[in-house]
């Protein structure tokens, strides 16, 4: 499961639910069906009937949507040591979410880019808009994983990493959590 089709299901569903949305969906869709740009109150509302609630990530300043089948998982001082601040995942754990800080080593969007387009494990690296913040998208297919990361001001990262994402069963709440991201300050 590509975030690029997480978007563009988003979108999709979001232009059928709501034609009022069309023109300004319009303008954010790439001509290949990817989405550069989405909102949570532009996608969430009736899309695909996901019960859940936010939680905030006081530590990121962030909030996300956590659907009700994807449960907290403990840190441990390693993890935390790595930078962790959140991890969800799946009863089986077949999908996981964490959302970790990173070191940008004072990399601006453009040169973070081109360092990830530079990696040979990372593929299909774009960037995009969600809740009104610039991230940058990026693949590890033999991690199975989707990443997005926000770059602040002041040069950390905070990445929201997706594992288990070709695991079809979970595309929704993928697609709630990511289109649920926002600062809280």
């Amino acid at each position: 499961m590509k975030l690029k089709k997480i978007l563009a299901a988003i979108t999709a569903a979001v232009i059928t639910l709501s034609s009022a949305s069309l023109p300004a969906l319009a303008e954010t869709a790439a001509a290949s069906a990817s989405v550069k740009a989405l909102t949570w109150d532009d996608s969430y509302p009736g899309t695909y009937g996901i019960t859940g609630a936010f939680t905030e990530l006081p530590e990121a300043k962030f909030k996300v949507f956590i659907p009700d089948n994807i449960q907290p998982i403990e840190l441990t001082d390693a993890d935390r040591q790595q930078g962790f601040i959140a991890f969800y995942g799946s009863a089986d754990q077949s999908l996981l979410f964490a959302v970790q800080y990173l070191n940008g080593n004072g990399m601006t969007m453009d040169s973070y880019q081109a360092y990830l387009e530079g990696e040979a494990d990372v593929s299909e690296v774009e960037r995009g808009i969600i809740n009104g913040l610039e991230f940058i998208t990026y693949e590890m297919p033999d991690k199975d994983g989707a990443y997005m990361d926000y770059l602040a001001p002041d040069g950390t990262i905070t990445e929201f990493c997706f594992t288990g994402v070709s695991n079809e069963t979970y595309f929704s709440d993928v697609a709630m959590i990511v289109a649920s991201i926002q600062k809280t300050a």
